[in-house]
Formats: C-alpha cells, structure tokens, sequence
C-alpha cells in the first residue's frame, strides 16, 4: 500500500492541538504530504489552551524529561531566530515536598541530572529566599530547576503549524473525521463530511477524544480517561514577583505560578469526565484558596478573580500512548500525554513522525511510550 504523492508519503493527523501540531512539523520535516484534520474552528482549542503554560523538565521519568529537553531546544531555537521573542520564559522551578516525598524529589534530582539539565536541592530557608511567599511554607526539602519555565502557549502551537504550512502541510480547520475505510488490519482512508483521504499512515492526536477516534478506526483496545482540572487566577497580590519560579508542592497537592502581578493556583483536582468542553466548578476556587493558605500562609489571603477547567488525558498506567496500534499498523498513538503535552511536544512529535514513516528511532526512549507494551485491553 502507497497512496504517494510525487514519492511523498500521504500522512493525515488528526487533531492541531501540541501533539498533532509538532508530529505536522516533523512529518513535513522528513518530506511527508502532511494533512492535519482539526474539527474546531481554530487549532488548540481544548486542552492546549487550557493549561497552565508550564514547560517542567522537573519530573520523575527520564524519558519523559528527554522529551521535554527537544522542546526546550526547539524554543531556544525559535528565540535565537528572533521571531517570537516572548515564546518562552525560563523563569525555573521550585519542586516541593516533605519528609515523606523525599524520594520523590530524589527521583527528580536523578532525572534531571542524567539529561544534564541544572538543579539545586534547597532546604526551606533557602527556597523562601527565591520566592519569600514560602516564608512559613508547609514543606521540607525543594528542587529548584532553573530549565523550567513558562511559554505561550497559543503562540507555540501557532509556530508549529505554521514551520509545518512553510514545508507543504494542509492544514484543514473545522473538519471533522466522520470514519475510515481499513482492509487487512491496515487504514487505507480518512473519511470527512466532503472527501474520503487515501493515506499511507494516520496519527490520532485527538486529544481528549483519541478514544473516540481510535474506538471510529477499529484501534481502541485501550482504557482512555479524560480528567477534568481547575486553574484558577487570584486578584493582584503587592508581593508577587511575575519573575518567581512556579511552586508545586507535590505532596499537598497544590501549585501556583506568577501571572502578572497575580497568582494562577491549581489544587490538582483529577475527576474523570468526558470528552468535551468541562464545566466551571467554582466550589474548587474555593477548595484551591483554603489549600493554599493551609500550605502557603503568606498568601493564604489571596482572592480568586476567575477560573476554568480543563482536560487531560490518560491510559492505564499513566503511561503515554506514542507508536503503532497492536492490530493496526499504520494507525499511530500520540495521545494520553497527561498534562505534559506542551512540555514533551517537540520530542513527542519526533517520535509519532518517525513511527508514521517507518524512520528508526531510539528504541530505549520509544520502548515505554509504545501502546503495545503499556495499553491495557479493554
């Protein structure tokens, strides 16, 4: 089977969030016929405008932190070329946690230093000296990650998909995949309202709804779960400093970030839902400012100013779904990225092309995000 275009593989991703956005630009790097299918009216319309626009290396899983290197390069890249200026701010991190999640932070510190990205292990006194509003901080021990910071995430996905426009890409908004024509185990067609789409591969970055689309395909073997959270951003606050690392008590539950001269605060609500546009529960604004003062008093006074909720999505596991389908092929996972879409977009996109075309990839970074190995059948 080969639906190719003057030898260009014909390569359909569903979904222009992060993931469908970045597996564009890499396909259209590697020579593809790249057609991105977005059913809203714009790109990044769910969950990759809905986050908290923090790029954490801080994490337990060095191949999770490899990933989020290639995006942290591919941003300091956009920043030399001069175009985007305020693409990214890295403006650190600060990893809490107490007595009881010390191996955790260890386990932060390891992953951190094998990807040779910098980190200092701080103890309480030296931590409230970067951000005074954990001066009487219910915590133990901090990672500060100095890599970390936070990008704009609407200009992101907007750069993606426009490095992969330049190199040929079709990028189709407000169309939504209807079904797909498959023989032998293999998809040999997108269906939309307008066209049915030959194609030598699909990649379902759908989001929320790849279970939906991979249920549609004939792949969806896996326990997908979309779970609704908060963020929820205060009144200004005079001690605020818009340049403070962003704080994630990993313990407790609860983190904040500088917005402005404001704080966005979340309390880690993880309630599984739908796919779809999740509802304000304004009982967790509530829930974030009581947590907050409970575990930050220096700012246990801040009120909120408004709020939204958004999705992420998971498999069993909590494992990411990046490779082929067991059963079908040429049907490509990028899905289930559990909140660090952003983070890990640039190396996940690499990873979902080179699976799309069949281009060898580092089998010790690929073997634990391969939905052969960590999907569970339903």
């Amino acid at each position: 089977m080969n639906f190719t275009m003057a030898n260009k593989p014909v390569v359909v991703v569903i979904g222009a969030g992060f993931a469908g956005a970045a597996t564009a630009w890499r396909l259209a790097l590697e020579g593809a016929r790249v057609i991105v299918l977005e059913r809203e009216p714009g790109p990044g319309s769910h969950a990759s405008s809905q986050n908290a626009s923090m790029l954490r290396h801080s994490l337990y899983e060095p191949e999770v932190v490899a990933l989020c290197r290639e995006t942290s390069a591919f941003l300091r890249q956009a920043l030399e070329e001069g175009k985007d200026p305020h693409l990214f701010r890295p403006i650190g991190s600060l990893i809490l946690g107490d007595k009881a999640q010390e191996e955790k932070l260890m386990r932060i510190g390891k992953s951190l230093r094998e990807q040779g990205l910098p980190f200092a292990v701080l103890g309480p006194r030296d931590a409230a000296r970067i951000v005074p509003a954990l001066d009487g901080a219910r915590f133990d021990l901090a990672v500060h990650g100095s890599a970390d910071g936070l990008v704009d995430i609407h200009q992101l996905v907007r750069l993606y998909l426009r490095k992969a426009a330049e190199l040929g890409a079709e990028i189709r908004l407000g169309t939504a995949v209807q079904g797909f024509a498959a023989e032998d185990g293999v998809i040999l067609a997108v269906q939309t309202a307008r066209e049915e789409i030959p194609c030598d591969s699909v990649v379902n970055a759908a989001g929320a709804w790849c279970g939906v689309i991979g249920a549609m395909a004939g792949a969806g073997r896996f326990h997908i779960e979309p779970r609704r959270r908060h963020l929820f951003v205060t009144k200004p606050l005079a001690m605020v400093n818009p340049d403070w690392p962003f704080v994630w008590h990993v313990g407790r539950k609860v983190y904040f970030r500088p917005d402005g001269q404001a704080l966005m605060i979340s309390p880690c609500d993880e309630t599984v839902v739908s796919p779809g546009s999740p509802r304000l529960v304004d009982e967790l604004g509530e829930i974030a400012i009581k947590r907050v003062a409970e575990v930050f008093p220096a700012i246990g006074h801040a009120v909120i100013d408004h709020g939204w909720a958004g999705l992420r999505t998971f498999t069993d596991g909590e494992h990411f779904l990046v490779g082929p389908d067991p059963d079908l092929k040429n049907f490509i996972w990028c899905a289930c990225l559990g909140g660090h879409g952003m983070s890990t977009s640039a190396g996940v996109g690499r990873l979902a092309a080179a699976h799309s075309l069949g281009l060898p990839v580092d089998e010790a970074l690929a073997k634990p995000f391969l939905p052969g190995r960590f999907a569970s059948a339903v």
